[in-house]
């Protein structure tokens, strides 16, 4: 009796974790810090297109391939990037990741220094910081899936994309103003690399936060699981409907981000904006995706229906493109005394369509695929989306100065992406039939989905028990011969 008395009372004298108190709050906070600079400063050629091409004298072509070679680097990386954060560990990832960020911002910056003014620089720049966005993306998650757990689980995930989606909107207001200021685009990048060097350092803060928690509790250092690997052996598991889930990523994604990152001249030349005002109009779709994705991912984990809301994001988007298409603007880039804001509808439209298909999309993997190569498949997924990125901006690079002649170039655009629209709707179409011959799960809810699980789960014991009678009689015969 005394021993057992010993026992409660050195239970209820161990501390309790800071995992399990307000600090967590603290820690999501510098976790959504963490990628502020990275989101910030990947946007910086769309938010700076025309101050670029004065200073520089750079292409259409020359501006899009700052984007490509982020992305070129990011189609090969998924594939091994589990391991090398596993080999590294979590906690050093987000040091080294944060770092790498710094040297790849602060190389764009150099390249930008009047004395020196080399583009080859800048696209090494480029590449640098491509190589630390990505992962850097994994690591956060791992860690915050550590601090919290279920619903909150599902809210701190959604509050990391929200504040990182911030960062673009920061970036879209404050390097403008700046370039603005001095005239010189070294400064905005300066402060660019400042800003992920404060990211740099909220993730050193976190992680002795974390290394903290986990002496409290007596755990090593947390690596990625299995499970979040991607293995090669795994592709021949995944299904149809996985396949058409890719394909519907990438023309979306296309839809939206290589026109987001041709837009600053598009309304300059279209519409009378100026570099000043354009980029504050272009943060419309990130602002309102900042605000609604986690409210409609909440939604849609209650009510499902995602083969309906996947139909119905690509619908609006491809709306959005049309509307951007027929809406007043000006037949001449020399028309200054022109100004019209009916872009604004559109670009309301592009924020919805960005909302719900972010929302919408990603859940949908983990359900057409076997729980134990989900990490194969969102990896494969981030594989090809990235193939698509990085070849996408060449393509409307080479649309926009192949038809100058028609709006600037800026119709033809419009037509291509109205047409790879139009595909993504007949795509996701295919995607609500397939699953609903097998059951239709992406239009269950969240209770539909767990009462599936404990049908399973019930199955899967009823069948162990058989199992186990058929081998208990086996023995019982052998036994009698």
């Amino acid at each position: 009796m005394d021993s057992e008395n010993l026992i409660e009372s050195a239970n209820s004298s161990k501390p309790m974790s800071i995992r399990q108190t307000w600090v967590r709050w603290l820690a999501l906070s510098l976790a959504c810090l963490i990628m502020i600079g990275s989101y910030m400063c990947y946007d910086f050629p769309q938010t700076l297109q025309s101050q670029l091409q004065k200073a520089n004298n750079y292409s259409d072509t020359q501006v899009n391939l700052l984007y490509s070679v982020y992305s070129f680097p990011n189609i090969i990386l998924p594939l091994i990037g589990g391991y090398l954060i596993d080999f590294i560990g979590i906690r050093k990832g987000v040091f080294a990741f944060t770092f790498v960020l710094i040297i790849g911002q602060a190389l764009c910056m150099i390249s930008q220094i009047d004395s020196i003014k080399s583009y080859a620089l800048l696209v090494v720049g480029r590449v640098v910081f491509g190589l630390g966005g990505e992962n850097l993306s994994v690591t956060q998650s791992t860690i915050v899936s550590q601090w919290f757990s279920g619903k909150e689980l599902s809210f701190a995930l959604g509050l990391n994309i929200s504040v990182s989606r911030l960062g673009s909107v920061i970036g879209q207001f404050m390097f403008p103003a700046l370039y603005s200021s001095s005239n010189q685009i070294f400064v905005p990048l300066l402060v660019g690399t400042i800003f992920c060097a404060f990211s740099w350092g909220c993730g050193i803060g976190l992680n002795i936060m974390d290394k903290h928690a986990d002496k409290q509790e007596g755990k090593k250092e947390v690596k990625l699981s299995e499970d979040d690997k991607i293995k090669l052996s795994d592709i021949k598991k995944l299904g149809f409907d996985y396949w058409l889930i890719c394909i519907s990523c990438v023309l979306n994604y296309v839809c939206f981000f290589p026109f987001m990152q041709v837009l600053q001249n598009y309304l300059i030349n279209q519409f009378g904006m100026n570099e000043d005002n354009a980029p504050n109009f272009m943060s419309i779709p990130y602002f309102m995706s900042a605000a609604l994705t986690p409210l409609i991912g909440l939604l849609v984990d209650r009510i499902g229906k995602r083969g309906y809301l996947l139909i119905c994001a690509s619908l609006i988007m491809v709306v959005a493109h049309f509307t951007m298409l027929v809406v007043p603007q000006s037949d001449t880039a020399s028309d200054t005394s022109y100004t019209s804001y009916y872009f604004i509808i559109p670009f309301i439209l592009f924020g919805i369509f960005y909302s719900l298909y972010a929302a919408v999309l990603w859940p949908c993997i983990p359900l057409v695929c076997e729980p134990k190569i989900v990490g194969t498949a969102f990896g494969i997924t981030n594989c090809i989306q990235n193939g698509g990125l990085a070849i996408a901006p060449l393509v409307t690079a080479a649309i926009i100065s192949g038809t100058s002649s028609k709006d600037n170039g800026y119709f033809y655009d419009q037509i291509f992406f109205i047409c790879a629209g139009i595909l993504c709707v007949i795509i996701n179409i295919c995607i609500f039939f397939v699953d609903k011959r097998k059951g239709g799960r992406l239009n269950k809810g969240f209770r539909e989905l767990n009462a599936e699980r404990v049908e399973e789960d019930d199955e899967d014991l009823k069948r162990l028990e058989r199992n186990s009678r058929k081998k208990s009689i086996t023995a019982k015969r052998s036994f009698a011969f």
